[in-house]
Order: structure tokens, then sequence, then C-alpha cells
């Protein structure tokens, strides 16, 4: 799939770029990681907050969360939110210099794939996508953040 190369690709750049640098990588991951994540989320079309709801983060394999549609709020933000912290508890998960471990952002929503293949009109060119393309930004700005 394209767009697990495209952030594979910008990793192994950005490990290659930090490879002489003394300082608190994991901070680093993690920031991105919760960017990353907070832009999937922002950027899903919503109807009934579902997809919006779906977005996981995990380490070393890839998610099989569903997020149950029983009592979703509306837009699904609450739900978000919720996954947003776990997001965040998965990337307290690494330590030390341990940032070689494959983090995985994924959604299992049902018609997650038709979104991102532009069946959306509030997010015509996908989700993913997009923010994969957006990530040499959003490195560049968490490197500013830190050092």
């Amino acid at each position: 799939m394209a767009l697990k190369h495209n952030f594979q690709e910008a990793l192994v750049q950005l490990n290659d770029d930090l490879e002489d640098y003394s300082g608190d990588k994991r901070k680093l991951v993690r920031i991105l990681g919760l960017e990353l994540f907070r832009r999937l989320v922002g950027r899903s079309p919503v109807d009934s907050g579902f997809y919006r709801s779906s977005h996981d983060l995990t380490l070393d394999a890839e998610s099989t969360f569903v997020q149950s549609r029983a009592g979703l709020s509306e837009g699904g933000e609450r739900e978000a939110a919720t996954q947003a912290n776990k997001a965040g508890r998965q990337l307290d998960r690494i330590k030390g210099d341990d940032v070689t471990r494959d983090i995985f952002l994924s959604n299992n929503a049902p018609y997650a794939g038709r979104l991102e293949n532009g069946h959306s009109k509030q997010a015509p060119q996908g989700i993913y996508a997009v923010v994969a393309d957006e990530f040499d930004s959003i490195a560049a700005r968490a490197i500013r953040t830190i050092f």
C-alpha cells in the first residue's frame, strides 16, 4: 500500500537525519505520533462520527479495533478523544531510545477504504494520503519544538 510506503520512507529519512542526535528521540516520536493522529481525526469526514472515532494507533502490530456504533456521541467527538488518549498511552510504552518500534495508524471502519479513495465530498483526496503528504512539514515542526 502506497500510504505505508510514504510514512516508512519519511521515517527512515528522519531517523537518518537524527542519527547523531543525543537528545530525547522518544519525545519526538510521541509528538509526531500524536500530531499525525490528531490530523487524521481532524481530516475525517463526519456523518455519524463512526469513521472519525475509529482511528487507532498501535505499536508492533496492526489494530483490529472497530468502534461500536452503539451510543456514539454526536460527530464521534467523545470517542475520538478517548482514542487519542489511548494513542498517547501506546506511545508512552516506548522507552528510552527504543524509537525503532513499528507504529501503526489505522481505521477499520468497514467503509474506510472507500473514504480513502475519494468517496466523500468532505475528503475527496482521502484522509491518510493527505496526512502522509504533510509528514515532512509535521516532522520539521516537531523537530523545531524539541530542539
